[in-house]
């Protein structure tokens, strides 16, 4: 009897696995080397003029009130009105929102330097 027809195609398939084996081409996804990897990353079209500060000196408190919350807790979201007065850009009245957030797999320490990181690159690359 022997080997029919049917027995081919898993020859053929087995071949084709050990070459693939053979050549270790099987790691095909791998984890990031460090946490200052981005995923997705993007800056806000919108310019504007900010001649007292204002909206500047509220980022900067956000930034920091999440610098600080990022070596506590996983998840914070914080936003601001500069004191009394709204934030105000191109006619419109705006809040500024700020989220953090790290995977559970991520310690508090690391978490708190990949944000720290993501809020140096955001400083650098979006507000020129």
């Amino acid at each position: 009897m022997g080997f029919g027809c049917s027995s081919k195609p898993f020859f053929i398939f087995l071949s084709f696995l050990i070459f693939f084996t053979n050549l270790e081409l099987y790691p095909l996804v791998e984890s990031a080397p460090d946490y200052t990897t981005l995923v997705y990353k993007g800056c806000a079209k919108q310019s504007f003029t900010d001649p007292a500060r204002i909206y500047s000196q509220a980022l900067s408190a956000l930034f920091q009130t999440l610098l600080s919350q990022s070596m506590k807790v996983k998840f914070y979201k914080t936003t601001t009105r500069t004191g009394q007065t709204t934030i105000t850009i191109m006619g419109t009245d705006q809040s500024v929102y700020l989220l953090g957030q790290c995977e559970g797999d991520v310690g508090d320490s690391d978490c708190g330097e990949y944000i720290k990181s993501v809020v140096q690159r955001a400083q650098v690359e979006c507000f020129k």
